[in-house]
């Protein structure tokens, strides 16, 4: 339907779009949706506007419209009323909880003057008012205008200028030059979720050494200790690969602030990686043999992520293709990713920048309609030009880009999210898992926090250390970072500490054909890696509101402790076959129970029903497919697969479909306790792929006990428990778990447990 100032439109079969009209969304094209897109368009009939989708019906006037599931009854599912581009009144039911808003670590905002510490830590977002505006709001709080309902659907507001989405009393959206106002159905969250990243952008893959462990780091003494703690990480065969290189910021010494563990006594704001104030020059002391040193990091096996306070005119092409020009150097270097740090609005060389010498060629552009109309998407717009710009001149390397401040579409230009610099807490570890689930639920894929806390406080102990760990583990980057980032380090509290924390960086590198998986799963069809429980189980009432818990992918339930000196927790089991990832023990839900949680083994549980691909840990994330991967099969009252993607884990190949799959599943197990494991061919094509593996198959012994295993028809040979060395095919029964070994084989075939 036309009749300016507004417009009535489909987007999807699931996506209802009410345009409004001025002077400024007429003239200019949305930063946050690439294309507009129509599928169905209203017709009159007495004044009213008439809307129908497969799914939807849109009953509209020029006052409200009214938005129906078809599949829901006589009531609008939701209705906006009294749009403009300055806002709109909004009815839905408040009885399902609310999400997304984008992410925030400690502010939220009241009364639309002031903004105050955030006192509870709590997914459900009605109750307060949000300020989309990160000129306010400052680092790690990227308020979004986007909106998810438990009850299965999202609305988005398209306007890069400072909104209010106040969730209190009533529900209600005011802002300037809003341009669209969006209902996107699921019906489910999540694929409401999904429908809303195509709208805005999917993500590409990110290049496959991203999901391994990353190490930052911060001053450095000299080259000295840069060449000790490369080598050692190898000595020791710690898996990391990327592996942070910080600005050398003011270049002054001094003591570390509030220094905890191996950082105490060591200066502090001294070497980083380039010469102070000026990006384009290595520091000698840091880095005297120039790019030879960021090669010697590559030769080690490292991925040197280069960080930066870079500023320019982000609106500007001209001045974007300079920028560009100027550092793209450092990707021939060695240099693997983007750290590009700060930006949290329109700055230009105002003291905010470590790069002072940049001048705006036209300053008198930066009015503050210029700047309330770019504040929110300046950060947005960098990562544009350095994606774009990469991907131009280096078109086989894969993008990889860490930001501190993130909008709605970033998540196109390979770009995640840096949780900003907060207080060390136990506290803050639960708002941090708050943000980094709000994030997934607001599209953003990539977003990471820092181990332990940015800055050191005295509750930065290796407890606090360990069971943050474990929450990093499975967030989309394990990224151990902070201000005295010694102690960060895997043996930084000593070594009892290092025992428990390098086991964890070595679950993350055996998870690895799993997570990139999730990965893929995210680039093709807009679903997030880390889950919060209403995505996978949005029939169940009961995970509503639940944050100290959450799904990594479709298979593993996490569940941290948050509480010191807790070594057992409680958790909510949704229903099902559900096994302790540690003791392989089973537990039924729905329902809570109480587990163990000794101090780096948090609660971890894996889905009856399903498949768990992973491998051996290695220093590096593979650059080519595995020939050998262990498969965690957890069989139940029903059938389960999970399809394992592959591609060549550095290039865009995958884009023009060079890649591969390999399914496997398994079947419901029968009245008699047997069931079958079919292990699928691999299809598909693509640098490094192999045709055979080996195979290692884990069957907890509390879901099956079998006596026989069969391949094509034959016998496997049951090894004996104390055989240290037996020649695959063979089966053994362990203490919790039954093991089979298969050695260079093809699929398609069948393993069969009588």
């Amino acid at each position: 339907m036309t009749a300016e100032p507004f417009t009535f439109r489909a987007a999807s079969d699931s996506i209802v779009a009410v345009d409004c009209h001025n002077a400024y969304t007429r003239s200019k094209p949305s930063f946050l949706v690439p294309q507009r897109e129509e599928v169905a368009a209203a017709t009159a009939q007495d004044g009213t506007w008439l809307l129908e989708t497969k799914t939807l019906r849109v009953v509209a006037d020029a006052e409200r419209v009214r938005i129906f599931r078809k599949s829901g009854g006589s009531d609008p599912i939701a209705e906006i009323r009294d749009f403009s581009t300055d806002g709109a009144s909004i009815f839905i039911d408040r009885g399902f909880a609310a999400y997304g808003v984008g992410g925030n670590n400690a502010w939220q905002f009241r009364d639309n003057e002031d903004i105050d510490e955030l006192t509870d830590v709590d997914l459900d977002r009605w109750g307060h008012a949000y300020l989309v505006h990160h000129r306010v709001t400052g680092q790690g709080n990227n308020f979004f205008p986007w909106l998810l309902s438990a009850q299965g659907f999202g609305l988005f507001f398209d306007s890069p200028f400072p909104m209010t989405i106040d969730l209190r009393d009533s529900f209600s959206v005011s802002g300037k030059n809003i341009r669209t106002f969006y209902f996107i159905d699921g019906p489910t969250p999540a694929e409401a979720v999904r429908s809303y990243v195509k709208l805005t952008g999917l993500p590409p893959m990110h290049p496959a050494w991203a999901l391994g462990y990353e190490q930052s780091t911060r001053a450095w003494m000299n080259h000295g200790e840069l060449d000790f703690v490369t080598s050692y990480f190898r000595e020791k065969k710690i898996p990391v690969d990327g592996f942070d290189l910080l600005t050398t910021y003011d270049g002054r010494g001094g003591i570390g602030q509030g220094a905890k563990g191996f950082h105490a006594g060591y200066l502090d704001y001294y070497q980083g990686w380039h010469v102070k104030g000026d990006y384009k020059t290595y520091n000698p002391k840091l880095l005297p043999h120039g790019a030879d040193d960021i090669k010697m990091l590559r030769g080690r096996g490292f991925r040197p992520i280069v960080h930066g306070y870079w500023v320019a005119d982000f609106s500007d092409e001209a001045e974007n293709e300079k920028l560009w020009q100027d550092y793209k150097p450092l990707l021939t270097d060695g240099w693997s990713g983007w750290w590009l740090d700060g930006t949290e609005y329109c700055d230009v060389a105002d003291g905010s920048s470590f790069d002072q010498s940049y001048v705006p060629p036209d300053a008198g552009k930066f009015t503050d309609e210029f700047r309330e109309e770019h504040d929110n998407v300046w950060a947005l717009l960098r990562s544009k030009a350095f994606y774009k710009r990469q991907r131009r001149d280096f078109p086989d390397q894969r993008v990889y880009i860490l930001n501190r401040t993130v909008f709605p579409g970033v998540q196109a230009y390979a770009t995640g999210v840096n949780q900003g610099d907060y207080w060390s807490s136990w506290k803050l570890m639960g708002v941090e898992t708050v943000w980094l689930l709000q994030m997934g639920m607001s599209g953003i894929f990539f977003p990471e926090t820092d181990i332990g806390g940015h800055w050191p406080t005295n509750e930065l102990t290796d407890e606090l250390f360990i069971r943050w760990a474990f929450l990093a583990t499975f967030s989309p980057i394990m990224r151990s970072h902070g201000h005295n980032w010694r102690c960060r380090l895997p043996w930084g509290f000593g070594p009892e500490n290092e025992a428990r924390f390098v086991p964890l960086i070595k679950l993350r590198s055996e998870m690895f054909p799993y997570n990139y998986t999730l990965l893929a799963e995210a680039n093709q069809h807009g679903t997030p890696m880390m889950r919060a429980m209403i995505l996978e189980f949005p029939q169940d009432r009961a995970v509503r509101r639940i944050w100290d818990q959450f799904m990594w992918g479709p298979n593993l339930l996490v569940a941290p402790v948050y509480e010191k000196g807790a070594r057992h927790r409680d958790i909510y089991l949704p229903e099902g076959t559900w096994v302790n990832f540690w003791t392989m023990a089973k537990s039924e839900g729905p329902g809570r129970i109480v587990v163990d949680a000794p101090l780096g083994k948090d609660p971890l549980f894996v889905r009856a029903g399903t498949i768990t691909p992973m491998r051996a840990h290695s220093p590096t994330i593979p650059g080519q497919a595995e020939d050998r991967l262990r498969l965690m099969v957890l069989p139940s009252s029903t059938k389960g697969s999970f399809t394992l993607y592959d591609d060549d884990h550095e290039t865009y190949r995958y884009e023009k479909g060079e890649s591969s799959r390999q399914q496997f599943s398994v079947s419901a197990l029968r009245g008699t306790g047997g069931f079958s494991l079919s292990i699928g061919a691999i299809e598909g094509k693509h640098g490094g792929l192999k045709t055979e593996r080996s195979y290692r198959i884990e069957i907890p012994a509390s879901l099956a006990a079998p006596s026989r295993v069969r391949i094509g028809g034959k016998d496997v040979r049951l090894a004996d428990a104390a055989d240290a060395a037996p020649q695959a095919p063979y089966w053994q029964k362990l203490a919790d778990h039954i093991v089979v070994e298969l050695a260079s084989v093809s699929g398609p075939l069948t393993v069969e447990f009588a």
